[in-house]
């Protein structure tokens, strides 16, 4: 397709593109495009005073001349309520108004700064005649000799790239914070890249938009790396399926408690783009994935509809005492299930989370479908993505599809790089995990650069600067970005960390701009609390989530650092991200949970990212991320034998509560030891484990 011409397919997937008469014409003439030509395909939807959707069967914008709004006289029934050119004059009203709201937009105080053409599609030409209010196209092509630029001026790039977004609704994904350049900061480039990158972070990219069709009867799996923009795509999907289709019943869930607020603001904020008034609460539910009595959930639900007990927690693990409780839960429930299904459409955040067994569950007490988000590596201990036959029960009889989201939004690419060389332990004495093939290293978004994937072959893996947002990386140096600090004892360590943050709000950080989590879970109080004196001795509010044990509070308050540990930012993030007693981890040596904390912890940042810890531990993470550093944008590694993966994965198996326990205590004595003796604890361990 030449390059002019980009179709952007929003319509149900029963509706195919590459079947469109419309649009199989514009691409057999996209050679003679005169312009940049971009055409939305079902999209945008709206609905009526009386409810009823209304949906757009094509909109063009051609940067030259402005929006045209097409209609398909084709694919539409005359409706004896209303005529054609009713309808296109309704459909033309919403967007008008919708995007007069918008300043960027305006021309004046009561005008568009360019041209909306309503247009019918008229190939058959059933249409004898026309006024002069409503453009006529024979041909798909014909939108390219049409209209009167002369009207209101060009339509340049920068209207263009400010209307984008708006139409989509991936506008409201960026948060209008004003951030003022102090006269005491020390570097005004953290305040002046973070104007840049909330911008480019609302905007779907191509992928995104690819998965942001209304829901489709069958089983779809998203995958991608955290922060790809997942819950995004779900949200996104949840309020265009709820918009085409009203009497649909849909629910969205979640593992992490504290997403809840999240979740239904995106799902409100992008339904909202194309409706005033807020989604039916009854109809589109956000809800926890277990629940209670006090509390919606949908393993709850399921088994209030179908007369099934539901177990607690208490009761599962006394159930079960070597399974994990929800599974326990889930499975009891599948065989208890009497078929009443509670939605038409399940929609499943945070997939990798959830057991099987509650996957299976829901495509049960889902009537048309279920869509489920998996994050790539989220964890370590994660080195596939269950099969569609794993996951449903009846794979054969639903249809299925996958979609792969390669591109990171979340993290810079240093971060996401090192990020992975820590949590394999790559650069360790030898890796804690492993990737089993070149198409796993390629579905998270690397290029293989050299390696035959055969034991003790030297693999080379890059990044490509495209699977992430540049800004950062742009502007600041690996060093910059990534920071690590090897302090003395917990006093001296918080100090430091209270000292940055007070140096990054100087140089035009919010408060709310910044997270600090504690990687030692067993230390977390004394750790964020410390950070809390410090930090409101200097005037600086902070909303620390640890103790607040019923998430009473959002997640971020605006004016307050968040402080939290590792469990609670999963699903979470920040631009600026403190990982503090990283030592309690490294402690653990080749432990694979270990790692996974650590590695959760860091990709929790959006753009700068800083590490401390006390003593010999903190000292062996520094010497490993600096040897990613080195390497970076590259992971370079020889690659293990299958005898060596088997023993990872029996390491992976054995991790169990009991073992988990054991290394707590043993980090408790460590902890009153003198650091040179820890020292030499470790080096006589590490000797040891390699004889």
């Amino acid at each position: 397709m030449n390059a002019m011409l980009e179709v952007r397919d929003f319509s149900a997937n029963d509706r195919e593109v590459d079947s469109d008469r419309f649009i199989t014409e514009l691409q057999s003439m996209s050679d003679a495009a005169p312009c940049r030509t971009i055409v939305y395909c079902g999209f945008p939807i709206y609905r009526d005073f009386e409810d009823n959707p209304l949906e757009t069967d094509y909109l063009a914008i051609l940067q030259d001349k402005g929006v045209f709004l097409i209609q398909a006289l084709a694919y539409r029934e005359d409706s004896k309520e209303e005529t054609p050119k009713e309808r296109l004059e309704k459909l033309c009203a919403h967007l008008y108004s919708r995007l007069l709201k918008h300043s960027a937009l305006r021309k004046g105080m009561h005008q568009l700064a360019f041209n909306i053409y309503p247009c019918f599609y008229d190939p058959e030409k059933r249409l004898d005649s026309q006024d002069d209010s409503v453009l006529l196209l024979h041909h798909a092509s014909d939108l390219w000799r049409i209209g009167d630029p002369s009207r209101a001026g060009t339509f340049n790039i920068e209207a263009l790239d400010q209307l984008l977004p708006i139409l989509e609704g991936s506008d409201v994904l960026r948060v209008k914070r004003t951030r003022v350049k102090s006269s005491g900061a020390r570097d005004d480039r953290y305040r002046a890249s973070l104007d840049q990158l909330e911008n480019e972070m609302a905007r779907f990219d191509e992928s995104q938009r690819s998965a942001i069709h209304p829901a489709n009867p069958g089983f779809q799996r998203i995958r991608g790396l955290a922060g790809s923009g997942k819950t995004v795509v779900l949200a996104m999907k949840a309020a265009i399926t709820a918009l085409r289709e009203p009497k649909t019943e849909i629910i969205v869930t979640f593992w992490t408690k504290s997403l809840y607020q999240h979740v239904q603001d995106l799902v409100t904020r992008f339904y909202r783009t194309q409706d005033d008034r807020p989604p039916n609460a009854k109809l589109l539910r956000i809800m926890h994935g277990w629940g209670g009595k006090n509390a919606s959930g949908v393993y709850y639900e399921i088994c209030r509809a179908n007369n099934i007990i539901p177990m607690t927690l208490r009761g599962a693990q006394i159930a079960s005492p070597n399974d994990e409780p929800f599974d326990t839960a889930c499975k009891r429930a599948l065989d208890e299930y009497r078929g009443i299904p509670i939605a038409d459409y399940i929609m499943i955040d945070e997939g990798q989370d959830f057991p099987t067994s509650f996957v299976r569950l829901c495509t049960k007490a889902a009537r048309l479908g279920v869509i489920i988000a998996f994050d790539e590596l989220q964890n370590i201990f994660q080195t596939g993505v269950p099969s569609i036959e794993e996951l449903t029960t009846d794979a054969t009889e639903r249809t299925h599809s996958d979609l792969m989201l390669r591109r990171c939004y979340r993290n810079p690419r240093p971060i996401i790089v090192v990020a992975h060389a820590i949590g394999f332990g790559l650069y360790g004495k030898r890796p804690v995990q492993m990737l089993e093939n070149r198409s796993h290293w390629e579905d998270i978004g690397y290029q293989i650069e050299k390696g035959t994937f055969t034991p003790h072959s030297e693999t080379v893996i890059q990044r490509p600067k495209s699977h992430s947002i540049a800004i950062i990386e742009d502007t600041f140096s690996p060093d910059e970005i990534i920071r690590c600090e090897i302090s003395s004892d917990i006093n001296d360590e918080t100090e430091w960390v209270a000292q940055a943050i007070q140096t990054d709000i100087k140089n035009g950080l919010l408060p709310e701009d910044i997270l600090v989590v504690s990687a030692d879970s067993r230390n977390a109080k004394n750790y964020l609390a410390r950070v809390a004196r410090k930090l409101q001795a200097s005037g600086i509010q902070v909303n620390n989530t640890h103790t607040d044990q019923f998430n009473l509070h959002g997640f971020v308050e605006r004016g307050a650092v968040t402080l939290t540990t590792v469990q609670k930012s999963k699903g979470n993030e920040a631009f600026m991200v403190y990982v503090v007693g990283c030592d309690a981890q490294f402690l653990a040596g080749r432990s694979v949970r270990a790692r996974n904390m650590i590695f959760v912890a860091m990709t929790r940042a959006k753009a700068w990212l800083r590490l401390s810890g006390i003593g010999a531990p903190m000292e062996k993470l520094v010497t490993e991320i600096r040897e990613a550093k080195k390497r970076y944008p590259k992971l370079v590694f020889q690659y293990p034998t299958q005898e060596e993966i088997t023993s990872l994965k029996r390491d992976l198996v054995s991790n169990t509560t009991e073992a988990e326990s054991t290394i707590e205590e043993l980090q408790e004595i460590l902890r009153k030891l003198p650091a040179d003796q820890v020292k030499e604890i470790l080096d006589n361990w590490d000797r040891k484990s390699e004889q």
